[in-house]
């Protein structure tokens, strides 16, 4: 079950809203450089976005993540 985008904070709402908007990806070392964050730092918030259905994680250079669409999430 996912969680409604609108409830986040802290590292979560800053990397959801750093995320492309249209479900493309980015990859790992791209968003973490945008967000200036540690690897430590970086990995929680995606793991727990990923966990809580709103992220899904990818193949690619340094692995990728995008947004999941709203209706893609249920």
């Amino acid at each position: 079950m996912a969680v409604d985008p609108a409830a986040l904070h802290g590292d979560h709402q800053a990397m959801f809203a750093a995320l492309p908007a249209d479900s493309t990806t980015i990859s790992n070392p791209n968003l973490q450089r945008r967000l200036g964050w540690d690897s430590d730092r970086y990995f929680r918030a995606r793991d727990g976005l990923v966990d809580m259905g709103l992220v899904v994680r990818g193949r690619g250079r340094g692995g990728v993540v995008r947004r999941l669409l709203p209706e893609t999430v249920s």
